[in-house]
């Protein structure tokens, strides 16, 4: 029997990753069901390789450049140890009408979307064209009130048509593709990770 594929080519960016656990979650142990993207979900396979190393497994089928299928299995029965994925998709859901709001109102980026943390998911901040402040502090321009965050966490700055984020000496850091940092240029889809929250950069 051939495997049913989840074609996420035509969602919303911060939709695609809750609906492909969401369809990973249903899966029973040793099914599998083939992702069908126009990229390559490098960073999806991460977020499997740090939550659930050995449950899954991960097999190209095609490699681009303009569409990529990924088998992805399921080995254990053991659930994700995700309350931040669970909660996109149940956000995912319940922000249905702010997600169709952003689109009908012609939703441009740069912009840092929540993927997980807080019950935030799909929150949208849209960073200042110049410098905005990220930290728990209500002075700050994106406002993260979590013990997690620092009061000043970091700094995400725009000069001459490049966004760099900046750690601001944080408690926790600053991670970017889950690597800690202390200053890196970001790039559209790039996942950036403050205390408990985690958020995708769009650029668009």
């Amino acid at each position: 029997m051939a495997d049913e594929e989840l074609d996420v080519r035509t969602l919303r960016k911060p939709e695609k990753h809750p609906a492909i656990f969401r369809a990973f979650d249903a899966l029973d142990v040793g099914a599998s069901f083939v992702l069908v993207n126009n990229h390559d979900p490098k960073h999806l396979r991460d977020e499997f390789e740090t939550d659930l190393p050995d449950g899954y497994s991960w097999e190209y089928l095609a490699k681009g450049p303009e569409l990529w299928r990924v088998r992805i299995s399921k080995l254990a029965s053991t659930p994700l140890p995700r309350a931040l994925g669970n909660t996109d998709i149940v956000a995912a859901d319940s922000d249905e009408d702010a997600g169709a709001g952003l689109e009908r109102s012609g939703f441009r980026g740069p912009a840092l979307v929540v993927r997980s943390g807080g019950g935030r998911a799909g929150e949208t901040f849209f960073p200042n064209e110049g410098m905005s402040l990220i930290g728990r502090s209500p002075e700050c321009d994106i406002f993260l009130d979590d013990v997690t965050v620092s009061r000043k966490h970091a700094e995400l700055a725009h000069v001459s048509d490049r966004w760099t984020i900046r750690d601001l000496g944080s408690l926790n850091g600053t991670f970017v593709n889950r690597k800690r940092i202390e200053s890196a240029e970001l790039e559209d889809d790039d996942e950036v990770q403050i205390g408990k929250y985690r958020l995708t950069f769009l650029l668009r």
